[in-house]
């Protein structure tokens, strides 16, 4: 995500952290406390290269910009195959632990699961997409 963030232009971490709470902020999010130690990575990698600017008084400011690296490893990545989601299903994660339950107990809960499926299905999916953002 930073890589495409700063392949527009160059951006310090505070702009990164704004730009991506403005553009992305409905599929992706990320902290300061996220986006430094990232940064650094990057840099590392040799996938971005760092610009330290200031004033004489007062607190410096690091602006990154990409290298050919970084744009080629951008390139790939946007267009390679996303990896599968994790979920964190709770029902499913229930009802792969049916069997601690009494045979009773358990067509209770496939009852109950299987007539929230039917009746919410795209408020669950709504769930599901706020807990990948989130």
């Amino acid at each position: 995500m930073l890589l495409g963030l700063l392949a527009d232009q160059p951006r310090t971490g505070y702009d990164l952290e704004r730009a991506m709470r403005e553009e992305l902020d409905s599929v992706w999010r990320a902290e300061y406390s996220q986006i430094y130690p990232a940064l650094a990575r990057l840099r590392r990698a040799g996938f971005v290269m760092l610009r330290v600017l200031g004033p004489k008084r007062g607190p410096r400011r690091n602006l990154y910009r990409t290298t050919a690296a970084g744009r080629r490893e951008l390139k790939k990545w946007v267009s390679g195959l996303p990896a599968a989601p994790r979920l964190k299903d709770e029902l499913l994660a229930r009802l792969a632990f049916l069997d601690t339950l009494s045979p009773a107990e358990r067509r209770g809960v496939t009852d109950w699961s299987s007539t929230t499926a039917v009746m919410a299905p795209n408020s669950r999916s709504a769930m599901k997409t706020e807990r990948w953002c989130a």
